[in-house]
């Protein structure tokens, strides 16, 4: 599979993939050289590909299935060690062992620049094995750095769903509040209109009470009008000119109510026309009245 377009600018510049550059002749020739430039680069993305899809070639973590290659495995690690610089007796032991379980068809062998050891790949399958798929003790299983992207893709997808969750939880847990909350104003309502009317019920009664300690009728007396007044008043004979056939004055005469005798300096035995003179008081009323001890003094 082809590199990622960020992935192979940013191996390009670090010097570690060489862009090729040649000379397009006239003619013939430049039809064969750009035919050969196309088939050389597709042969070296493919290349490429098949060599840096697992990460950085001199990171000796590519066999943890919880490491992932950053750029910090690129630029520490770089080309990693060379296929040259193994031991004479590890390349016998390797030799020893392909010829005792030769690969089967579709693995081939390829080195490991960071473990500083061949694997073997099965182009096919895509799996990996550290020994001879035909030896008695191989393994045979994914690569580490497929495994390492599944499982950082699984959590990724995990995380995301528990967001989810997360978040629809929430929203549910405010539309439960929400409805709560109007279920409690609700009951606080009909709480609050309960309350109302059994204060209502028992000033009621309290009334009920204060009127039956009073004396007072349970029933208040109908308001007669003014012509039950009258005919009230024309059975009893008053007349109905008198203030008490119509209002709650009681019967009498026309000088009943009137104050008599009262001590306000008028002279109240005045008659004829005298009484004219009223309301002035008698001649030395006044002096009397201020000065009680007159009547003394001119004795």
């Amino acid at each position: 599979m082809p590199l990622p377009p960020l992935l192979l600018a940013r191996l390009k510049q670090r010097g570690i993939i060489k862009e090729q550059s040649g000379v397009v002749k006239p003619g013939a020739e430049e039809e064969v050289f750009a035919e050969s430039y196309d088939k050389d680069e597709d042969n070296e993305e493919v290349d490429t590909s098949e060599k840096y899809r697992g990460g950085a070639p001199g990171c000796p973590n590519k066999y943890n299935h919880y490491h992932l290659c950053t750029d910090f495995c690129f630029d520490h690690w770089r080309e990693g060690y060379s296929e040259s610089s193994l031991s004479q007796k590890y390349r016998a032991g390797r030799e020893k062992l392909l010829k005792d379980y030769p690969l089967p068809p579709g693995w081939r062998e390829v080195y490991d620049a960071g473990m500083r050891r061949h694997y073997y790949w099965c182009q096919a399958t895509d799996e990996v094995s550290w020994l001879s798929p035909k030896h008695p003790k191989a393994v045979i299983s994914e690569a580490a750095p497929k495994v390492a992207r599944e499982m950082l893709n699984g959590t990724n997808a995990a995380k995301r769903s528990t967001s989810v969750e997360k978040r629809r939880d929430r929203e549910t847990d405010d539309r439960d509040d929400y409805r709560g909350r109007s279920k409690e104003q609700r009951h606080r309502g009909r709480d609050h209109d309960r309350d109302s009317r059994r204060r209502k019920r028992d000033e009621s009664v309290s009334d009920e009470d204060r009127r039956k300690e009073s004396g007072e009728d349970e029933e208040p007396e109908v308001e007669m009008s003014e012509r039950d007044k009258l005919k009230r008043a024309k059975r009893r004979g008053i007349d109905p000119m008198d203030p008490a056939a119509y209002g709650d004055a009681p019967k009498g005469n026309w000088s009943s109510g009137l104050t008599s005798d009262v001590k306000t300096g008028v002279d109240v035995t005045a008659n004829g026309p005298l009484f004219q003179a009223r309301p002035l008081p008698a001649p030395g009323a006044i002096l009397r009245k201020n000065n009680p001890n007159y009547d003394k003094k001119n004795d």
